[in-house]
């Protein structure tokens, strides 16, 4: 059980190890109580986050990071009794630009995409302020916890 890293394309797999990824998200569920629970992160590149971001979204543009979660928490984040959380796709093209933009490695943006995901998978969202807060504030204890997104 935990987390599996999966690349949906041949990408630069020389510029990050995902197994070294792999355990960083083992630790992250694990912080936020879902060390049992099964769940992927796809890294794919520009055109494969638009086609997921079109689909679902109605968006015709990349993007960084999509969640799709196994379970949907109106009622707010719960980190629940599942089995599995479901999925987090990442394009590395665009965290690679966001590295760059940021000042950090890539290694580091994609910790921070992954953390981000995670929360989405776990019901935290960002769509009114309140709701943004809390979740930045999520995503900063855990990677503190980590060591990860620092640089």
């Amino acid at each position: 059980m935990g987390c599996e890293v999966v690349s949906a394309s041949e990408l630069l797999s020389t510029d990050f190890e995902p197994t070294v990824l792999r355990l960083f998200a083992d630790r992250c569920a694990s912080l936020l109580a879902r060390s049992d629970a099964d769940w992927c992160v796809v890294l794919a590149d520009d055109a494969f986050l638009t086609d997921l971001n079109t689909e679902f979204r109605g968006i015709e543009a990349p993007t960084d990071v999509l969640s799709f979660p196994q379970a949907e928490f109106p009622d707010g984040p719960n980190v629940g009794d599942l089995s599995v959380l479901g999925d987090v796709v990442i394009s590395v093209d665009t965290a690679r630009r966001q590295a760059t933009e940021q000042g950090h490695s890539l290694g580091t943006e994609l910790e921070v995409l992954l953390v981000h995901g995670l929360c989405h998978l776990l019901g935290w969202d960002h769509v009114d302020p309140s709701d943004a807060t809390a979740m930045v504030a999520v995503e900063q204890r855990v990677l503190k916890a980590v060591g990860g997104g620092m640089g």
